[in-house]
């Protein structure tokens, strides 16, 4: 039995659709009682007419999906909106020179690469515009930050099309150019977008600069301040759109995932008495006394800015201070909250060379008694070229020895002075950062060290089964009760 909703033939018999889950209704001749697919308009066996009705995900007419968006008494959905348009450059001069089966593969993985980023941001991949597109940030799901998670996902694509030049020069010998422009606005979705956000997108695309992410001034806005660097490119005169002040990405700030940022400048209100608890749990750790705290609530409840007042009030007084942050963009990266870390300890930019880095990583190293176990460990983590050769060694192997290395350097901060660590939405940790800190609690009982970390999640009680830590439960904050 064919599903009407997504066209996947099921076994007969099924009751459920096996591609989408859809209740198979049996359909059967209203003449002579033959079962019959639930899409056929005739009966195979008599031909007699079948009434049969539109499911789920079955076509329907452009007039019927007009005559339903205008139907009176139907709510709109306005919503803000950033849009992305990114489209190949010179694309007729590559298929006019092009052999056609080259050029498809190169666009076919242009667009195979484009829509990976965008999902991995929680974009919407939503039509396809010549050998571009145009994607959608806030719909169907709307975040707080979408204009950030657009930026970024324009910064990746060029990145990784830049990689996928190399083999597509190599095996194919020609490269693919492409613009990105993102520009937010009000919009009303329907059965499609519509505002003028999306026609604006696509003209600063158009006058953008090839393998290079140009935005408007209200999407720069509305970017977390230091998020990234910019260049900007004054007032340029769209097409059918006016003059509009235009800048350029030149590239994300090195060393912090700042997605939601915008939090840490709000004042500290409410929150002295776990302020006093901290501080308690901090004199124990200088007496020698490590100490795991749990800071849990729901978002936007002041867990951040708890860590930052305690940071400012004591962070000078612990000889190492490390910061580790969980980013809802790198869910599913291993070690990406290390990764993160060690890159902005040691200063490696994305720009730099792999010796560059690995000379950087070198001297980061260099005052830990393990550095010459750790460079090549290090190395494989931080995917420098140079540091994946060597005898093989298993991958559960491997990983062991990363993580007993990084506990190692732990303990070394730990003896020459109190230590402090940091791990900040730990709900957006990935499972093997969730494993190093499970494997690294048992061994800071007897050394200064704290562990501070904050969470939403179920995170907490998992940890508690296993070891004594102390969680603060961070409940709505009592205005009457508040002070700054």
């Amino acid at each position: 039995m064919r599903c009407s909703s997504c066209g996947v033939e099921n076994r007969k018999g099924a009751r459920f659709c096996a591609g989408c889950g859809t209740v198979l209704l049996a359909v059967t001749c209203p003449e002579c009682g033959t079962e019959i697919s639930s899409s056929a308009k005739f009966c195979d066996r008599c031909g007699a007419t079948v009434a049969t009705q539109p499911g789920k995900g079955a076509d329907v007419s452009t007039g019927d999906r007009v005559a339903a968006s205008t139907a009176p008494g139907k709510l709109t959905d306005r919503r803000q909106m950033s849009l992305l348009c990114c489209d190949l450059v010179d694309s007729t001069k590559l298929a006019r020179r092009l052999d056609p089966e080259d050029l498809r593969y190169g666009v076919t993985n242009f667009h195979r690469i484009s829509k990976e980023i965008i999902d991995k941001y929680e974009g919407y991949y939503a039509q396809y515009m010549g050998d571009g597109f145009m994607a959608y940030f806030s719909y169907p799901v709307a975040h707080e930050d979408d204009a950030y998670r657009a930026v970024l996902t324009g910064l990746e694509i060029v990145d990784e099309i830049g990689r996928f030049n190399i083999k597509l020069k190599k095996e194919h010998g020609f490269e693919l150019e492409l613009r990105v422009g993102v520009n937010t606005g009000q919009v009303v979705v329907d059965e499609f977008v519509v505002g003028e956000p999306p026609n604006i997108a696509s003209r600063v695309q158009a006058a953008g600069i090839p393998n290079a992410v140009v935005i408007t001034e209200i999407t720069r806005q509305l970017l977390p301040p230091g998020a990234f660097d910019y260049e900007d490119l004054g007032v340029k005169e769209l097409k059918n759109v006016g003059s509009l002040r235009l800048f350029r990405v030149l590239d994300r700030t090195e060393g912090r995932d700042l997605a939601v940022d915008s939090r840490t400048s709000r004042p500290l209100i409410g929150r002295k008495k776990q302020l006093d608890l901290l501080s308690e749990h901090w004199d124990l750790v200088k007496d020698g006394n490590g100490q795991v705290v749990i800071l849990s609530g729901e978002a936007g409840i002041g867990k951040t800015k708890l860590v930052q007042g305690f940071e400012a009030l004591f962070g000078a007084q612990a000889h190492a201070s490390l910061r580790f942050n969980g980013s809802p963009f790198h869910r599913n990266t291993m070690l990406y909250p290390v990764i993160e870390n060690i890159q902005f300890a040691a200063r490696i930019l994305s720009a730099d060379s792999d010796d560059e880095k690995l000379s950087k990583l070198r001297a980061f190293l260099g005052p830990f008694t393990n550095a010459g176990d750790m460079l090549p460990l290090a190395g494989r983590l931080l995917s420098i070229r140079g540091q994946q050769g060597g005898r093989h060694i298993a991958p559960q192997r491997l990983l062991q020895q990363t993580l007993d290395g990084l506990i190692e350097i732990v303990l070394q901060y730990a003896g020459r002075g109190p230590t402090l660590l940091v791990f900040e939405d730990v709900h957006w940790f990935d499972p093997t950062t969730t494993r190093l800190i499970e494997r690294l609690i048992p061994f800071v009982g007897n050394a200064p060290v704290f562990l501070l970390l904050t969470t939403r999640s179920s995170f907490t009680p998992t940890l508690q089964e296993k070891h004594y830590l102390t969680q603060i439960a961070f409940p709505v904050c009592d205005p009457a009760r508040s002070m700054t």
